[in-house]
């Protein structure tokens, strides 16, 4: 197992508690990118092409965003789960103000299991994450034994 660094748990499960808020957030950016007109975005000249198609900037603001990617990571990791009791916990847990006992009571499980589903969950947002680069490795170290 990969234990993750204690500010990385808590980075990572502070993005899973603000789901919604992230959600909201991404959905304003998104109906500002839409709305933008053609000279507010930054065209630059990175391409071959000296006249930039706005519609692909637009596209790649869209999902160039860490909330995006973030949201991207969660829904994986809630996908990966399916219906698992990991998921469970999760969508029980995670932005609805429970305590992790009253989520083991109303799943019929321990804290101990609870806390068992919460490390699961964390640890594969966290490797997901590693993998979009919103996290980096060098701060998860490999346990011996």
């Amino acid at each position: 197992m990969i234990p993750i660094e204690k500010s990385i748990y808590r980075s990572i499960e502070w993005h899973l508690h603000n789901v919604a808020e992230m959600r909201q957030a991404q959905a304003m950016h998104r109906d500002d990118v839409f709305n933008a007109g053609g000279g507010e975005m930054d065209s630059g000249t990175r391409g071959r092409s000296k006249h930039p198609d706005p519609t692909a900037l637009k596209a790649i603001s869209l999902v160039d965003s860490a909330a995006a990617r973030w949201l991207d990571v969660i829904d994986g990791t809630f996908h990966f789960f399916g219906d698992a009791p990991e998921a469970e916990f999760a969508s029980l847990y995670y932005g609805r103000g429970r305590t992790l006992r009253s989520v083991a009571l109303s799943m019929g499980c321990t804290e101990r299991t609870a806390h068992y589903y919460r490390d699961n969950f964390v640890l594969r947002c966290g490797m997901l994450a590693a993998e979009k680069r919103l996290i980096r490795l060098d701060k998860m170290q490999e346990r011996d034994g």
